[in-house]
């Protein structure tokens, strides 16, 4: 006889490319229930909220886990309802949630009633599941290399009883991947939106694309800079948001990937850039260099002379790019293929 498949309420706060990816996972043993809102607007907040807690009174006892994406205002029912009917309840903890970095006015802790809620939510969480082992704990000196940041979830709650099981992301390497294409040597790409230009130091590689006329710089995912940001010099391309078949053909005809961030929750575009052969040359924040290994070039401060020297030591060992591909490539494969997050997923959250 077949067995029925586990049900699972799955709450987030806005279907972005990695809950779509966890949610296709999970889909494939699990029955998934959705429960979203618009929770960007933030005068519906209390109306979502009492919706939510009614949806849950009602629908808790069909399903036989909560997994939540995102600590937020939708996190706190969920786990409070979860524990009342003796329901296991786990809490996705992706970056922003673990944050309060108010040098750059970034990270969801830095609102102390979004802090009290995923306070409360944590604590009543059976389990928390954190894509990376820096959204527990991390000192930040890259961006102030006088000056520790710490940030972390065990950081601002220090009295958190919750246990924590760090899954981290993964990618489908059977679409990201290396296809072998005929690549530009001097095509170095990134990827970041609109709003987080300063956070994934976009200013940085303007500035560089000064100095290093003869690379091309092409942004993906935004197609305008901060207004203070002039004049862009002709060596630097603004893409636009791109579809993941673009965005897979402009890594594989990249040699090297940016990504200078401040804060990094994961680095899930880096992972793809690495697994179609990019060399990537990544700041010395939080997961970042762990996921290069030895496979490309580590920024350790956020200073632009740093930058300028290093980059000058990746021009000058330019004979080492099809190694640091190949290599960037097994990284991905052996610690971050999308299996491994499948797999540890399915077990966890498997109820028998």
């Amino acid at each position: 006889m077949k067995r029925k498949k586990n049900k699972i309420l799955y709450i987030y706060p806005h279907l972005s490319s990695f809950i779509k990816v966890d949610r296709k996972i999970l889909s494939k043993k699990f029955d998934i229930i959705d429960n979203t809102y618009n929770w960007k607007k933030k005068h519906l907040v209390p109306f979502h909220l009492l919706h939510q807690f009614f949806y849950l009174f009602f629908t808790i006892k069909k399903v036989d886990v909560v997994l939540i994406s995102f600590g937020g205002y939708w996190s706190l029912f969920p786990t409070l309802i979860a524990k009342l009917f003796n329901k296991k309840s786990y809490i996705i903890v992706h970056g922003t949630d673990a944050t309060a970095f108010k040098e750059i006015n970034y990270g969801s802790l830095l609102n102390p009633f979004l802090k009290y809620f995923i306070k409360k939510s944590l604590e009543n969480a059976s389990t928390i599941l954190p894509v990376s082992e820096a959204l527990i704990y991390s000192e930040n000196t890259y961006f102030d290399k006088n000056k520790v940041i710490k940030q972390g979830i065990k950081y601002f709650f220090p009295n958190l009883k919750t246990s924590i099981h760090v899954i981290h992301n993964g990618i489908d390497t059977n679409f990201w991947k290396n296809l072998h294409l005929e690549r530009n040597p001097n095509q170095i790409l990134t990827v970041f939106s609109d709003r987080q230009f300063h956070l994934k130091g976009g200013d940085l590689i303007i500035q560089l694309a000064f100095d290093f006329p003869d690379f091309e710089f092409l942004i993906a995912g935004t197609d305008k800079i901060p207004k203070n940001i002039t004049p862009l010099p002709g060596n630097v391309k603004l893409l636009g948001f791109q579809q993941p078949k673009s965005l897979l053909n402009l890594y594989n005809s990249s040699t090297f990937y940016f990504q200078l961030s401040i804060f990094e929750g994961f680095g899930y575009s880096l992972c793809e850039a690495m697994n179609c052969g990019c060399i990537p040359i990544v700041s010395n924040v939080n997961l970042l260099p762990t996921i290069v290994g030895t496979s490309g070039y580590i920024l350790k401060h956020r200073d632009y002379n740093e930058l300028k020297k290093l980059f000058n030591n990746v021009i000058l060992n330019k004979d080492k790019n099809n190694e640091l591909s190949n290599l960037a490539q097994k990284q991905i494969k052996e610690n971050f293929e999308l299996s491994i997050r499948e797999s540890k997923l399915h077990t966890l959250l498997k109820v028998y």
